[in-house]
């Protein structure tokens, strides 16, 4: 993800409220062995996860799936067209923020229920829940097992601002539409998309001639072909 180029290496932690996408359209499994991955393996297709994203919202987030190591809360579920996947937001507790700031943690797994009324698994060459709600989000430790979509993925939403912070005077610029964004809650108001923050100069003095001022798009063009 774009997000990485302002939170390389080790940053101070300002918070502990995160945001990501918990899970893309496809196959999912935990990769443990040729058995059981085969067993846990799951086929999610875009609209019934789009139908699911808002039961997602005021779940719990575990360590690893572990109902015994409880560690945050999801503030926020929806479906994000531009990340074609289940965007969200929440709360984790100190200790587990650090280590998302270090990229000890950088991945995420959601538990799914599809026993509910009007729910249930077919074959669609391979076993696709329907009707699902989602019933935790966790934060996967890579010692312990691998998230069954390498694609999902968690940062520090206050680790971003102390960056923002630090540049003194910086843009948000949209990564879908090219656009600038009013402030860095990471939702482009123009086309709903993600967004990410470039850094910029520092401000002119009064003694010297203020530079010609780039477009949002001839900004994010040099920096990509660096």
């Amino acid at each position: 993800m774009t997000t990485d180029l302002f939170l390389e290496g080790k940053v101070s932690v300002a918070g502990t409220k995160i945001h990501g996408v918990a899970i893309h359209p496809g196959m999912t499994d935990h990769k443990k062995d040729k058995e059981t991955a085969f067993k846990d393996a799951r086929k999610y297709l875009p609209d019934r996860l789009k139908n699911a994203a808002p039961t997602l919202e005021g779940k719990p987030i575990f360590l690893d799936h572990d109902p015994k190591q409880p560690i945050g809360t999801v503030t926020l579920a929806r479906w994000d067209e531009a990340a074609n996947g289940v965007y969200y937001e929440g709360t984790i507790t100190m200790e587990m923020a650090q280590k998302v700031a270090n990229g000890e943690i950088t991945a995420v797994s959601v538990g799914v229920n599809p026993w509910v009324k009007g729910g249930g698994v077919e074959w669609l060459d391979g076993l696709a829940p329907y009707g699902f709600v989602f019933e935790e989000l966790s934060l996967i430790d890579p010692q312990v097992m691998l998230p069954g979509d390498p694609q999902a993925w968690v940062k520090l939403m206050e680790a971003i601002r102390v960056k923002c912070e630090e540049a003194r005077q910086h843009q948000i610029i949209c990564v879908k539409c090219g656009g600038e964004c009013s402030d860095s809650n990471m939702k482009c108001p123009s086309c709903d998309g993600l967004v990410f923050t470039v850094k910029e100069d520092l401000p002119p003095t009064e003694e010297t001639e203020t530079p010609k001022r780039e477009t949002p798009l001839e900004r994010l063009r040099r920096r990509l072909e660096k």
